[in-house]
């Protein structure tokens, strides 16, 4: 079967003064086996609580689900004044190709908040990758996380890169952390790098590990 439905809608004061608009396209082919599936949701809202702005995206597109499946998944969500003059991203980009064996998987997720709570800004980046998570595998794991004021006018910066290959034998590993924090409870300062690096751990190994903390005022201005 072949299937397109297109709807387009546009409302203007329906609770109270907002504007909205909905396109949704979907397009189907024999959904069952062999398929390919499109779906896109675009949504716009204005002044559904209190004067705040949301836009909503998501495309989605699903060829053969079952087996050797090829699966895209686009998410794009931007609030603004939701609950206090907040303002808010979500991106969510997912690709899959055969997820059960020989698979490749991307899974991209950026947060951006600002005054979720208290004047804070918050941004979060997460980036996956997966290829044959079994056997003979490859991952790389990137999460980017910062915050300002989540507290007390803190500052806060994790970065986490990790590496997998083959991790059962001849395995390759690579693990980064940065962390940084600046007026956690009095003032402080602190930075804390750790690097991993693993190759074939049982025999032949190759070990690097770093790990850096710097202090700054955590107790009586000390260093």
């Amino acid at each position: 079967c072949f299937y397109i439905n297109i709807i387009i809608q546009s409302f203007t004061n329906s609770t109270n003064n907002c504007f909205f608009i909905n396109i949704i396209i979907q397009s189907f082919t024999n959904s069952t086996n062999n398929c390919f599936y499109i779906n896109i949701i675009i949504q716009s809202f204005t002044n559904t609580t209190n004067n705040c702005f949301y836009i909503n995206i998501i495309i989605q597109s699903f060829t053969n689900s079952t087996n050797n499946c090829f699966f895209i998944n686009i998410i794009i969500q931007s609030f603004t004044n939701s609950t206090t003059n907040c303002f808010y991203i979500n991106i969510i980009i997912q690709s899959f190709t055969n997820t059960t064996n020989n698979c490749f998987y991307i899974n991209i997720i950026i947060q951006s908040f600002t005054n979720s709570t208290n004047n804070c800004f918050y941004i979060n980046i997460i980036i996956q990758s997966f290829t044959n998570t079994t056997n003979n595998c490859f991952y790389i794991n990137i999460i980017i996380q910062s915050f300002i004021n989540t507290t007390n006018n803190c500052f806060y910066i994790n970065i986490i890169i990790q590496s997998f290959t083959n991790t059962v034998n001849n395995c390759f590993f690579i693990n980064i952390i940065i962390q940084s924090f600046t007026n956690p409870t009095t003032n402080s300062f602190y930075i804390n790098i750790i690097i991993q690096s693993f190759t074939n751990t049982v025999n032949n190994c190759f070990f690097i590990n770093i790990i850096i903390q710097s202090f700054t005022n955590t107790t009586n201005n000390s260093f």
